[in-house]
């Protein structure tokens, strides 16, 4: 069994499962993060799939996510 320390709390997990463990990536400001992470390195761009694929985050988060204020600037027009 392989195994790796999470970058988020340092709690060793099993792998294959990325650089954060599960109960971190449930985190909705980690998820937030993973996301804004991913657009930045893709021009801003990305399909659901693309972002759930990568990060590991469920389809219906990143959905969620995605809508939410957090992605916006605040004269209510996308952030990114």
């Amino acid at each position: 069994m392989r195994v790796r320390n999470c970058t988020v709390c340092s709690h060793l997990f099993e792998l294959p499962g990325g650089t954060i463990c599960p109960e971190c990536r449930r985190s909705p400001a980690v998820q937030q993060t993973q996301i804004w992470a991913f657009l930045q390195e893709n021009g801003g761009h990305g399909t659901v799939e693309e972002i759930a694929t990568a990060t590991g985050i469920p389809k219906s988060a990143v959905v969620a996510l995605v809508s939410s204020s957090w992605f916006h600037d605040d004269k209510g027009g996308e952030g990114i």
